[in-house]
């Protein structure tokens, strides 16, 4: 008898031990609040109304958004109701750009939104660890960024309002360009702003070091090689990620986020530490989807993913966010689950009559989430029809009109070419 107490004792112990092992955090993005989203608004014009009374000749809109319009205020309130319900106690919050519209606006409006959304966030989850991380729609106007040090000063207004997360280290990297090291309980972040490299910026050609502007690669390699020597995991965040977007067969515009010199420096970095990295995600393309890395001999060695968006815009996906699960011992991702709410569902029955549904498990639908794991779910994709409606389904947040765009086998080499091959 008294091995038995033994014996149940040491497996009740196990167990606890086993419980506190998982750690979790919650990564949003691609916001994009819209203070003139108007309910007599046009669907054509974002959402916003024209001052007269052609207005009301307009169906009334949705209080909580538009597939053709960015996000209302009710919206991100909503869904961060519901992340707090489905992860009470995150150990941290990943939080990768795009706080504003897709729309002009000027720097009070920059400002307002930045505080209006990080104080939502700290309202809900009060003791959380944020890590937040600049969008190319963070800047005013939108997607310009520049290593000119005279033109930096809403990187420093920007650190006072985040300074409690980004931490006085951080200040110097942060006011002179938006990046920054952030040590958790989940280990050591590299935060980048890769907003700098993007095509769409059109400061870009104008900066003071195009080979490494800000001094960024030099960061990003430094701390890579000294957690290597120290043998210590890093993560990575940013908000445009490398390589293409999975659509660009569909949408030409869409090929290239990074001009190729900047993404071959930021892939062979990926590439030459990857046994060093840990986590790395994305945001940007509002789409649910991952991408695999691939060293020189065709092997899979490092992979990121890039999450939903919870705006609607550009009738890509339906509002989402995404719930990860780690050993806290080994800092290996176990799981990440992505919960949504149908839009249309969400207006019609209102915030007391909906719930954020689980959309699907990584784990589940792909069999693992290290690189070898998704590089073989994408040859399955290429050559299984089925796998690959999936792929798309969750690619658009269950979202049906794009997901039944019924892509033809170009299209569907071509989205798979992208999650594959970033360089």
């Amino acid at each position: 008898m008294a091995l038995l107490s033994i014996f149940c004792l040491l497996l009740a112990l196990c167990s606890v031990l086993s419980i506190n092992s998982t750690g979790h955090f919650l990564h949003i993005t691609d916001v994009h609040i819209d203070p003139n989203y108007d309910l007599s608004g046009d669907p054509q014009k974002w959402c916003h109304g024209s001052g007269d009374d052609s207005r009301n000749k307009l169906p009334k809109l949705g209080v909580f958004g538009d597939h053709n319009c960015d996000s209302p205020i009710a919206l991100l309130e909503f869904m961060l109701r519901e992340a707090k319900a489905k992860v009470p106690n995150p150990n941290l919050i990943i939080w990768t750009g795009d706080s504003l519209p897709h729309d002009k606006y000027d720097e009070n409006v920059l400002f307002d939104i930045w505080q209006n959304v990080t104080n939502a966030i700290s309202a809900h989850f009060p003791d959380a660890v944020l890590l937040p991380v600049l969008g190319n729609h963070d800047s005013a106007p939108g997607n310009s960024f520049t290593d000119h040090p005279a033109k930096q000063q809403i990187y420093e207004k920007m650190f006072k309002m985040w300074e409690q997360w980004i931490g006085p280290e951080g200040k110097e990297s942060f006011t002179r360009g938006g990046y920054y090291r952030a040590e958790t309980s989940a280990g050591l972040f590299l935060v980048l702003n890769t907003n700098i490299y993007y095509e769409s910026n059109p400061l870009r050609k104008e900066l003071v070091e195009p080979d490494d502007p800000t001094g960024q690669f030099d960061f990003l390699q430094f701390e890579l090689e000294k957690a290597r020597q120290k043998g210590v995991p890093v993560h990575i965040l940013g908000h445009v990620p490398p390589g293409a977007f999975e659509e660009y067969s569909v949408n030409k515009l869409e090929m290239e986020q990074i001009p190729q010199k900047y993404n071959q420096k930021f892939v062979d970095l990926l590439v030459e530490y990857a046994p060093q990295i840990g986590w790395i995600f994305f945001g940007h393309y509002h789409t649910d989807i991952f991408r695999v890395i691939k060293n020189s001999d065709g092997k899979a060695v490092q992979r990121f993913f890039t999450a939903p968006a919870l705006t609607p815009a550009f009738q890509k996906n339906n509002p989402a966010f995404r719930v990860a699960d780690y050993n806290t011992d080994t800092m290996e991702l176990e799981n990440m689950k992505t919960y949504y709410v149908e839009l249309d569902e969400l207006n019609r029955n209102g915030a007391d009559g909906t719930r954020a549904k689980l959309e699907y498990s990584m784990r589940d639908a792909f069999g693992g989430l290290d690189a070898q794991t998704l590089d073989a779910h994408i040859q399955k994709a290429k050559r299984n029809g089925t796998v690959f409606d999936a792929l798309i389904r969750h690619n658009h947040v269950m979202y049906e009109w794009n997901s039944n765009w019924g892509l033809n086998a170009t299209q569907r080499s071509v989205h798979l070419c992208a999650l594959e091959f970033v360089d």
